[in-house]
């Protein structure tokens, strides 16, 4: 490969790595009353007994103004915190997710499936995939 075709693979990965992982439309799909809930789209890596948190979004439509219910099923082993488990339309899009690892989660990459259903309409979902390492 020539400098600029490492350029061009190198921009590209870059620009690959800022990407979100964006569930389904949610709301009313196909209008301005929708939403789509955003996760990262790398691996949360988190040792045996660790918290970290995860930071999830609703993409909200102009006209969206639904409270939405946060949930989330994971694995045997991985405790999943929101503080608040309800959006309020005048609340911010940005919402955090508290993953911890128990001492006895398995090791591996684990995937947890959320969901946010607001008061009327579709719900959005997404996985968001953590990685359990050994505690040293």
């Amino acid at each position: 490969m020539g400098p600029k075709a490492l350029l061009i693979v190198g921009v590209f990965v870059a620009g690959a790595a800022g990407c979100s992982n964006t569930g389904s439309t949610g709301g009313t799909p196909g209008t301005k009353d929708s939403f789509t809930l955003k996760g990262p789209n790398l691996t949360t890596t988190l040792k045996q007994t660790e918290r970290q948190v995860v930071k999830l979004s609703l993409d909200r439509g102009s006209d969206f103004k639904h409270t939405v219910k946060l949930d989330a099923v994971a694995p045997k082993g991985l405790k999943v915190d929101f503080g608040s488990k309800t959006i309020a339309p005048s609340d911010a899009a940005d919402v955090s997710m508290t993953v911890e690892a128990e001492k006895d989660a398995a090791l591996g990459e684990h995937k947890i499936h959320v969901t946010a259903t607001p008061d009327t309409g579709a719900p959005s979902a997404i996985d968001v995939t953590v990685k359990v390492e050994e505690k040293k």
